[in-house]
């Protein structure tokens, strides 16, 4: 019984945690993840070019 209580208390503080991220994101606050995406520059769209250019 203990454990299914402990069990049930971090799922619901994990659940907290995800439902304030995705505000925070749906927000653009300055500590959300959207706003510190990189997009990535013209030469980065395949990571794999170099190594198959090598064999």
């Amino acid at each position: 019984m203990a454990a299914s209580v402990l069990l049930w208390l971090i799922a619901t503080a994990w659940a907290r945690l995800v439902m304030r991220a995705v505000e925070s994101d749906q927000l653009h606050r300055k500590d959300s993840t959207r706003a510190r995406l990189v997009t990535p520059q013209a030469d980065e769209t395949d990571p794999f070019s170099q190594l198959r250019s090598d064999l």
